[in-house]
């Protein structure tokens, strides 16, 4: 056999050899394929996580500004009855109601600009309704923002005169129309079992 043949036979891959890095490749390209996508899963289910929990710092970052911001200005509903600057309990609608500082007029205005803020608990979303004016009438335009979502109960406490009370104000009635607590607390209780609590203390209360 001649040197030429014998080179020839040395050059390239058998039929068997390329069956095998065929094999071979194949395995790498379905970990590799598999390993790509567990990275692309995860990165969703963070971004999902992140968003989500940015939405819970928003929407509770808002309630404790709404509190920290209260005003003792009390209201006129759409029927002229009086309503005062803060009311609160569980388990009826709105869960609480305020009047709250928004920002300051512009110079030789002598009072702040106003806002009446009301958060409702509806079908498992916590709803911010604010309202275009203070003393209201029938017809009177509101806006709505859902700030939470799968929220299962809501509760505020108030604190006054060394005691927690479950409802605000204590005692209905024209005098109590200004009154405001010494601190609000706050706790929402979401569907995943997991809890928020907050505690306002409120500017100015008497």
């Amino acid at each position: 056999m001649s040197n030429s043949s014998a080179a020839k036979r040395g050059v390239g891959f058998t039929l068997i050899e390329l069956l095998v890095a065929i094999a071979v490749f194949s395995v790498l390209a379905v970990f590799a394929y598999q390993g790509l996508r567990n990275f692309i899963v995860a990165r969703a289910r963070v971004t999902e996580h992140s968003e989500a929990f940015a939405r819970v710092v928003t929407g509770v970052t808002m309630l404790q500004q709404d509190l920290e911001n209260i005003a003792p200005r009390p209201i006129r509903d759409a029927l002229g009855g009086p309503e005062p600057a803060l009311t609160g309990a569980t388990g009826v609608q709105p869960v609480i109601a305020l009047t709250r500082h928004t920002a300051w007029a512009p110079l030789g205005d002598a009072m702040p600009d106003l806002k009446r803020v009301e958060y409702r608990l509806q079908d498992g979303r916590l709803i911010r309704r604010t309202w275009a004016v203070l003393d209201r009438v029938p017809d009177s335009a509101f806006s709505d923002r859902v700030v939470l979502d799968d929220i299962t109960a809501i509760r505020f406490r108030f604190f006054d005169e060394g005691e927690w009370h479950d409802a605000w104000p204590r005692v209905r009635g024209a005098a109590q129309g200004a009154n405001l607590p010494r601190a609000v607390s706050a706790q929402l209780v979401f569907a995943n079992g997991r809890m928020i609590d907050r505690l306002c203390l409120l500017p100015g209360a008497g």
